[in-house]
C-alpha cells in the first residue's frame, strides 16, 4: 500500500500500487477536501531533479580536483626551485 497526500490539506489518501503498471496516471479526490489531484506510478520528478544535480555536482567536483592537482603540481616545482 502506498500513501500520496494532498497538494491542498496534506491529508493522507492510501492506495495499492500494485493494481496499477509503471507509467499509469491516478486522480484522486480527498476525502477531506475535495480537492482533485493526479500522480503517475512509478515516476518521481524529484529524483530526477536530485539524480540531474548530483551529475552536475560531480562534474564541477572532478573539475575543482584535476584543477587542485595542477596548482599542487606547479607548487611542487617552485619549491624544488627555491
Amino acid at each position: 500500500m502506498k500513501r500520496v497526500r494532498c497538494p491542498k490539506c496534506d491529508n493522507y489518501i492510501t492506495f495499492d500500487e500494485t493494481r496499477y503498471e509503471a507509467g499509469q496516471s491516478l486522480v484522486f479526490k480527498c476525502d477531506q477536501c475535495g480537492k482533485e489531484f493526479g500522480i503517475r506510478i512509478g515516476v518521481s520528478k524529484l529524483r530526477q531533479t536530485q539524480k540531474e544535480e548530483n551529475e552536475t555536482l560531480n562534474c564541477q567536483l572532478s573539475t575543482v580536483t584535476s584543477q587542485l592537482s595542477t596548482v599542487n603540481c606547479q607548487l611542487s616545482t617552485v619549491n624544488c626551485q627555491l
